[in-house]
């Protein structure tokens, strides 16, 4: 088993520098989140609900798809709060 860590898609994954390793995780959590960052931006009032959707469902694809749809629809208002 040792020698499968030893391979060279290993070796070569551990050869990166740390802060590649980080930029790459950050970038992948922030396209994770995007539905997220989406529905903050919008100042969307179910925004807890859609983290929450995108957090547990997102790695479906059809959860991080139907967070984001969400978060990009439009709220109705109130003619009376307007």
């Amino acid at each position: 088993m040792s020698n499968f860590f030893n391979s060279g898609y290993w070796s070569n994954f551990h050869s990166l520098a740390p802060w590649t390793i980080f930029l790459i995780a950050l970038f992948a959590l922030i396209i994770y989140l995007f539905p997220t960052i989406v529905a903050v931006l919008n100042k969307k009032r179910q925004a807890a609900a859609i983290f929450i959707l995108n957090l547990f469902t997102g790695w479906t694809g059809i959860g991080w798809l139907a967070a984001l749809i969400w978060a990009a629809i439009k709220e109705k208002t109130d003619a009376v709060n307007n």
